[in-house]
């Protein structure tokens, strides 16, 4: 899943890229919504600043024995102000969450455009092609012929291209799989690793693991989990944050999960929705 700075800030590029994709996805409404929800968002920084502003004042016209009630009238009017800005705050990031699923990922530089794989070109050979004094079969009609791959059924639950592996097509996709497990976990120093077969929905829109330290701009949207050395945020995280330093969290940050971090210093203006640690 592409960033939104990212986006924001390589528009024509990511444009180019669906272009070669052949893929009809429109942008544009991605970055009218972008633009959107950062308006949207320095309007509630701005209208909470003003009410941070009152409620000083009423505080001090109490003090004084003075009569706060327009400045409370007030702070009650920018209060109903940010809810509803933040009503369509929250619609504006669900509709551009859900549109930025749909955004395939950049194509390497290096990868040709063509119209479909009839222009895929040949990059390398290996061996000598055989030649037979028969017509040959491609897999496909000799796994039908032995009954070893079955491409209707597949197609029905898979799509195209697919085939369910039957007998002995089944173990020799099994061996190959050892062969590759075994050639990389005992030569090239791998770990073999097996993950569990289920996971959520979040984990699935992208996780990240940084090292070191990992700043998040204003206007930036991550959704995902995240695992970093440091952390300074002032954009958008949907997803848990594990952070073995410091997590800082600015006035226009926006967390949806759990944090779990060293220490954690935050600004008023921010957001948690979710659990904090501090270990």
């Amino acid at each position: 899943m592409l960033d939104m700075k990212f986006i924001r800030e390589h528009a024509d590029e990511v444009k180019q890229n669906l272009v070669n994709r052949h893929n009809p996805f429109d942008l544009d409404e991605v970055l009218a919504l972008d633009g959107k929800r950062r308006e949207l968002l320095r309007d509630t920084e701005t209208l909470k600043s003003e009410k941070n502003a009152e409620s000083k004042k009423i505080a001090m016209a109490k003090k004084n024995g003075e009569d706060a009630a327009d400045a409370i009238a007030r702070m009650r009017e920018v209060g109903q102000k940010i809810s509803a800005i933040d009503k369509e705050l929250g619609e504006v990031e669900s509709k551009l969450n859900e549109l930025l699923l749909h955004i395939p990922n950049m194509c390497d530089k290096s990868v040709p455009v063509g119209k479909d794989d009839s222009e895929n070109p040949e990059v390398r050979k290996w061996g000598e092609i055989p030649t037979f004094d028969f017509p040959i079969k491609a897999h496909y009609e000799l796994g039908d012929t032995l009954g070893i791959l079955d491409a209707e059924r597949a197609g029905k639950v898979s799509g195209a291209r697919f085939y369910f592996y039957l007998s002995q097509a089944a173990r020799l996709e099994r061996a190959v799989y050892n062969f590759m497990l075994d050639v990389h976990t005992q030569q090239n120093d791998y770990t073999e690793v097996i993950p569990p077969y289920i996971i959520n929905g979040k984990s699935m829109q992208g996780d990240a693991t940084v090292s070191e330290t990992m700043t998040i701009g204003a206007g930036s949207v991550i959704t995902g989990n995240l695992v970093v050395g440091t952390l300074v945020c002032h954009g958008v995280i949907n997803g848990d944050v594990q952070c073995s330093g410091d997590v800082t969290l600015g006035k226009t940050a926006r967390i949806t999960g759990n944090i779990q971090a060293a220490t954690i210093t935050m600004e008023k203006g921010c957001s948690v929705k979710g659990n904090i640690t501090v270990s």
